[in-house]
């Protein structure tokens, strides 16, 4: 995932990643979110986690995150998303930042 970041130019744009192989119990644990909540001193409930499988929403669910979004774009599908979801994308080019 670095590699490819610093690749794309990216790396001025991510301030920390949490990857499946660092040492930290997998989804559907909720550590990875209460991970950066804790690095970036922001409670679960102020932030959001973008998924696209049942396993990343239940991430969410987990770790008590505030919103929970399903993204069509790629391996889940809507029947299997929209239980676990606050809101459904097709793509993560729907979420806009608000200025």
């Amino acid at each position: 995932t670095e590699a490819t970041m610093s690749l794309l130019g990216l790396d001025d744009y991510v301030s920390a990643l949490v990857c499946g192989n660092d040492p930290l119990p997998s989804k559907p644990a909720p550590d990875a979110l209460l991970h950066l909540s804790d690095r970036f001193r922001v409670p679960p409930r102020r932030m959001a986690m973008v998924g696209d499988t049942v396993g990343d929403l239940a991430t969410a669910s987990a770790a008590g995150a505030g919103c929970r979004i399903g993204v069509l774009s790629g391996t889940g599908r809507r029947d299997d998303l929209a239980p676990h979801a606050d809101a459904l994308i097709a793509s993560i080019d729907e979420i806009k930042v608000l200025a």
